[in-house]
């Protein structure tokens, strides 16, 4: 289980800022069946395809808010018609509709600090789970990943990242975090019995007495947690749920937080969501076999070099030089090779010396899944052992592997697997 910490959200109210009026108007992003529409007024309020924010924005920082005391942070750059917003590590791009207006000036009392992810990104559209899901409710689908969860009232998803999924409402204040893992083990279920969540943004304890988990194709525990969360102090409900084993495995677990004094709002949603989780078996949608495809073949390839050299008083020369290289084969066979190497050479007081680290490289065979809105590349190696990585796109298709932008080639390596 791994904490959404790319998230940059806050359980408190911001003030202070002012907002940069070359922002306020109407913007579009996307194409065909994927456009997005935004308004920006003067006075802070904003409106993402019918979607309520409040916006806060200056000197390239932006902070939006969906609701009273949930707010994530942004980052944004305005040239001409041309706005970039960067949030939960992906970068919009939104153009001007029409003309930008004559004298939009920034409120006088700015409204709490928002942070919207961009509708696109946030609210992907996924198709239909299997055809003996319900299909009334207010349904989350992740047939690629082989679960369903019923949301409660009106909470849709905010935001994903590495596999984590960030969801929200209009009226209850809180939020739940939902973070599925293929690797999860009867081990994780009763570590998170145990220990709660400790990470290095948030800490929450179990409280209380474990109840099972009513949900569908699972076993699964439910405790009550209470601790920090990004240093505000916070409690909710904790879930941990493990598959079944003719349903595969993995598993999943969900937080649902808030502050004491809003806990009593949420915590009848955090129930419901918590016995609204079905398991089944992955399925193949279009979009991640297109993936696999896309894959199939080429290698991931990325590299980093750096030195300094000074020249110190006694006119000796000194510095280092750092050569990292890693690389990703996928072969259309389906096996694999993963390379990895770092080399630091150093000088300094007339000595020379160099060190080498790295695992060299390992075959095996490779798998793609689906992780949200990325992939998980996982290689199983030839010697055992496996190892796990997510593949990220951005809006101009760049490829990332676990946050590093790398390089997609084919190479002869194949030949040799």
């Amino acid at each position: 289980m791994r904490f959404l910490f790319c998230v940059l959200f806050c359980l408190v109210a911001q003030s202070g800022w002012a907002l940069d009026r070359a922002l306020v108007g109407k913007w579009s992003a996307g194409a065909g069946d994927e456009v997005s529409t935004m308004e920006i007024k003067a006075d802070g309020s904003a409106v993402i395809d019918g979607t309520p924010f409040t916006l806060q924005a200056e000197g390239g920082k932006m902070k939006l808010a969906y609701q009273p005391g949930v707010v994530i942070d942004a980052t944004y750059a305005v040239s001409g018609p041309t706005l970039m917003i960067t949030m939960l590590g992906e970068t919009e791009k939104w153009q001007r509709i029409g003309a930008a207006p004559a004298a939009a000036a920034a409120p006088a009392n700015p409204a709490p600090a928002p942070v919207p992810t961009p509708a696109k990104a946030a609210t992907p559209v996924v198709p239909a789970g299997p055809a003996s899901a319900p299909a009334d409710g207010n349904w989350l689908r992740r047939p690629d990943e082989g679960y369903d969860i019923l949301l409660p009232g009106d909470f849709r998803v905010l935001g994903e990242k590495g596999g984590g999924i960030l969801l929200g409402s209009n009226v209850t204040p809180g939020l739940i975090l939902v973070f599925p893992s293929a690797a999860g083990t009867a081990a994780d279920l009763e570590r998170a019995q145990k220990q709660g969540i400790q990470e290095e943004t948030i800490s929450m304890s179990p409280r209380g007495a474990v109840r099972e988990a009513q949900a569908e194709g699972c076993t699964g525990k439910v405790i009550e947690v209470a601790g920090t969360l990004e240093q505000t102090q916070v409690q909710g409900l904790l879930g941990a749920y493990l598959r079944t084993e003719e349903m595969g495995t993995g598993g999943m677990a969900i937080l649902a937080a808030t502050t004491p004094a809003s806990w009593p709002k949420l915590q009848p949603m955090a129930e419901q969501v918590l016995r609204g989780v079905r398991f089944y078996k992955p399925q193949i949608s279009d979009r991640l076999l297109k993936a696999r495809q896309a894959l199939a073949g080429h290698s991931l390839v990325t590299s980093f070099n750096s030195s300094t050299v000074s020249q110190n008083s006694s006119g000796y020369y000194t510095g280092t030089a750092t050569n990292s290289f890693r690389a990703w084969h996928c072969c259309s066979s389906g096996r694999c090779r993963y390379e990895g190497a770092r080399s630091t050479s150093f000088q300094g007081g007339g000595i020379i010396g160099a060190s080498e680290s790295g695992p060299g490289s390992q075959d095996g065979t490779w798998e793609l899944q689906a992780q949200g809105n990325d992939y998980r590349l996982t290689f199983h190696f030839d010697g055992g052992g496996s190892a796990s990585w997510t593949i990220s796109l951005d809006a101009n298709e760049n490829v990332y592997v676990d946050g590093t932008r790398v390089k997609v080639t084919t190479d002869s390596i194949c030949n040799q697997l």
